[in-house]
């Protein structure tokens, strides 16, 4: 069983390409065939354009003969009988051209013509037994007319049906016209006839009258026909011909007829009455003419324009079946190349895409592949890196989600642990505050008691400088004293001897001298020894101001070191307390990571999940 999906895509495009492709093709040859039907109604009424000149051509004739064989029977075969013998001869004439065209003339495609000629065949064999009948003064009137009547109405009735034949409505008007003219003229040919016997006659025959009525009124009527059908260039080239002496005069001895009643001496000579119709006629045929040569230039005009348009349809059909076919090869080409491959092909492959499979399909790269089915390629190539290295990061970041989870578990553990920690320092820290600000506090006391220790040592050293100043004066005052007492010795013992040599007068004195001199000598022993005190008080006092020298220094030094303990102290007293603050700070910053290492646990843990779940969606992809 034929299965479309088996086919080709090309065959495909050539299958939906041939579709319009017979569509476009059956719409020109219907287009073309229009066009064949065109220029061949275009030819045969040109053909039959030329059959209707030598066929109205023949009528004319006809219609003469017609007339003068009337004439000639009403005369009683006195009048018109050369005349007769003469019009035979042309309507003989006409008649051969008329056979010849026709044997040349092919009827196909004209049923109507076929009969019609046929019809007329068979009026045209009885002619020479007409003639014969009328030259032997034996045939009717009445009955003659009507042969010819019937003869030139059957070529009519041919003539009539030219407008079928035309596809061109222009065309048809024109020939609808023209049919409706021959039949007026045939109908004044008729009119001669009947009143050439008449007025030869001098008298209407039997019926006669009422003939030439109706054959007036069919007259006017074909007439109006063709007034109301014609083109305007018909109607002005008929008026401006339609003039002058035969119309006049015919119209005038119609009248007389007309005016007897069907009576009888009409005084009209059959000959004249014979050449003014004729005349009139004559007029009537140069209209004919112009018509014919005018539906003949048109049918050829149409026939030409028809063969142009045949031609520049084909042209166009060729050209349009040449660039549809062109476009189609291109079209086909370029869809071909941008598929890459057959469309089935790339389905199957972006199925198995779908489906999550991988692997290549026919092993060769995507280089050797163009279009779509390269760009699959490519991209279930691309599919494929990414799949591999996703499942490469998966699995890392879930070994790594793994690691972190274990890590903040630890270090939630340690969070912990360290918060504890930092709570016991902080503790710690608020004992070392107080002992800070204690051993502070005793900085500042011990400070004020070097500070006045200081002030006090500055004020002994003052004090011992004053007396080691005192000593020295006091030294110097016992050597005033013990060169007093010596000086006393000197003026006892020489009193001494002033007294002793007095004698008795002396002796008192000399007590008193001696006594003098024991008291200088116990002054001087005294001032000695208190030299010698004063003196080591001097040197006591001296040692003690380079002790208080000494110390000095050491004591302003201490009173310094002292004052840089405090500043010290207060130092770290502040700095204890930021360090306090900060272990505050410390124990907030290690609750909030304790919490942030339980949430990053936590989310660690979602992402293992995480993880793991998305390992299970690249599951999907078989690579191998």
């Amino acid at each position: 069983m034929f299965d479309l999906r088996s086919l080709k895509f090309s065959h495909k495009i050539a299958a939906l390409a041939l579709l319009p492709l017979a569509g476009l093709l059956l719409m020109a040859s219907f287009v073309i065939h229009n066009q064949l039907h065109q220029m061949q109604s275009a030819g045969n009424v040109a053909a039959l354009a030329g059959f209707s000149v030598l066929a109205s051509d023949l009528v004319h004739e006809l219609q003469k003969e017609r007339g003068l064989s009337g004439g000639f029977l009403g005369s009683g075969g006195q009048k018109f009988k050369t005349e007769l013998g003469q019009q035979r001869q042309a309507t003989d004439v006409k008649l051969a051209k008329l056979d010849d065209f026709l044997q040349s003339f092919d009827t196909r495609g004209a049923e109507f013509f076929s009969a019609g000629l046929a019809d007329v065949g068979r009026r045209i064999a009885a002619l020479t037994q007409t003639r014969a009948g009328v030259d032997a003064l034996s045939a009717d009137g009445e009955a003659t007319v009507n042969y010819y009547s019937e003869l030139n109405a059957a070529y009519l009735a041919i003539l009539a049906q030219l407008p079928k034949l035309s596809a061109d409505a222009k065309l048809s008007q024109q020939l609808a016209a023209y049919a409706n003219f021959l039949k007026g003229k045939e109908q004044a040919g008729i009119e001669r006839a009947v009143l050439a016997n008449t007025f030869a006659k001098n008298a209407f025959g039997p019926g006669m009258y009422q003939k030439l009525i109706a054959l007036i009124a069919l007259q006017n009527a074909y007439l109006d026909l063709f007034a109301a059908t014609a083109p305007d260039n018909y109607l002005d080239f008929s008026n401006n011909t339609l003039r002058g002496q035969f119309v006049d005069e015919t119209a005038a001895m119609r009248r007389k007829a007309l005016a007897d009643n069907g009576g009888q001496g009409f005084g009209v000579d059959p000959a004249h009455w014979f050449a003014m119709q004729t005349g009139k006629i004559d007029l009537l045929k140069q209209i004919e003419d112009y018509i014919a040569g005018d539906i003949t230039a048109s049918s050829n005009a149409i026939q030409q324009d028809a063969q142009w348009q045949l031609l520049l349809n084909s042209l166009l059909v060729a050209a349009v079946l040449g660039l549809s076919l062109g476009l189609f090869w291109f079209l086909r080409k370029d869809i071909t190349e941008q598929l890459g491959g057959e469309p089935a092909h790339v389905k199957a492959l972006a199925v198995k895409v779908a489906a999550g499979e991988l692997a290549a399909q026919d092993g060769q790269p995507a280089a050797n592949h163009s279009g779509i089915l390269a760009a699959m390629l490519s991209m279930q190539q691309r599919l494929t890196d990414v799949v591999i290295a996703l499942r490469d990061c998966s699995e890392q970041i879930s070994q790594a989600a793994d690691e972190v989870s274990r890590a903040a578990q630890t270090l939630s553990q340690s969070s912990c642990q360290q918060a504890a920690g930092i709570e016991q320092t902080s503790a710690a820290l608020e004992q070392l505050s107080g002992s800070v600000e204690h051993n502070q506090h005793n900085a500042r006391s011990t400070e004020q008691i070097a500070l006045a220790a200081a002030q006090s040592a500055q004020t002994g050293a003052q004090v011992v400088g004053q007396t080691v100043a005192a000593m020295q004066k006091i030294a110097e005052k016992i050597g005033l004293i013990e060169g007093i007492a010596y000086q006393t010795n000197l003026l006892s013992l020489n009193a001494s001897i002033v007294a002793a040599k007095a004698g008795q007068h002396g002796a008192g004195f000399s007590v008193v001298a001696g006594e003098v001199r024991k008291l200088a000598n116990s002054s001087q022993s005294t001032a000695t020894e208190i030299g010698e005190l004063a003196q080591n008080g001097l040197q006591i006092a001296q040692k003690a101001g380079d002790i208080f020298s000494e110390l000095l220094p050491s004591i302003a030094n201490t009173a310094n070191l002292v004052q840089e303990i405090v500043t010290a102290s207060e130092q770290q007293a502040v700095g204890v307390h930021q360090i306090n603050q900060a272990m505050v700070q410390l124990n907030t910053a290690i609750q909030h990571n304790a919490a942030a290492s339980e949430q990053l646990a936590a989310t660690a843990e979602a992402l293992n999940e995480q993880s793991q779940s998305l390992v299970a969606q690249i599951g999907f992809f078989k690579i191998h």
